[in-house]
């Protein structure tokens, strides 16, 4: 057992509560081979989870050991969690991979000017440089965030830190036609983020209402 003065227990209980968020005690516990008391005991934070147990959280959960007992901010650890991939994390990465270069919003007048939005070769029927998003809340973070890079860097700043909050938590939508015709019934030309927000929720909520439908 780790002792109380290697860590915060408030602490270790709130990030047990949010890495647990929207799972039964029992299940988490079956999951951790552990009893259904000790995790209710670990949330309140009437008791700390053994070293092992806070490795193999680390490893289920997919984030940091530092982080899980307050030695780090950083949560995650190298894996991705594809299943669990939120709007907000998909955006953070094609911002890095922008940032870094390895992609970009191209200049179409210049594209079309220099034949490059043609396939390379005549019997391609598509180009695989260029990928339509076509997640509309995702291409609306996008969106946003190349109006502001175009003001000063300090805008685009302001983007990750007050556009991207209303996404935290939220996760991608497993996206097809049937969302797209979703969408197209409402308003969505005027959208805020926290309209796309709350609709995204509405899509996750109805598909799970269907799935318990089904059972």
């Amino acid at each position: 057992m780790m002792s109380n003065n290697e860590i915060n227990k408030d602490l270790i209980a709130k990030r047990l509560s949010e890495i647990f968020q929207g799972e039964s005690q029992t299940v988490i516990a079956k999951k951790l081979n552990t009893s259904q008391s000790n995790v209710s005991k670990w949330i309140t934070g009437d008791q700390l989870p053994t070293t092992d147990c806070i490795i193999s959280i680390s490893k289920l959960y997919k984030v940091s050991v530092d982080w899980l007992i307050g030695l780090s901010d950083k949560r995650d650890i190298n894996d991705i969690d594809y299943e669990k991939l939120t709007y907000e994390q998909a955006a953070r990465v094609l911002d890095f991979l922008i940032k870094k270069g390895s992609i970009e919003v191209p200049d179409l007048a210049t594209l079309r000017r220099e034949g490059k939005l043609l396939s390379r070769s005549n019997d391609m029927k598509y180009n695989p440089d260029y990928y339509l998003i076509k997640d509309r809340a995702l291409s609306h973070l996008l969106r946003r965030r190349f109006r502001f890079s175009e003001m000063e860097i300090r805008y685009l700043n302001l983007w990750q830190e007050t556009t991207l909050d209303p996404y935290k938590g939220i996760k991608m939508l497993d996206y097809d036609d049937n969302i797209d015709k979703a969408i197209d019934s409402k308003n969505w030309s005027s959208f805020n983020d926290g309209d796309w927000a709350e609709l995204i929720n509405e899509f996750h909520s109805k598909k799970k209402g269907d799935k318990n439908g089904k059972q």
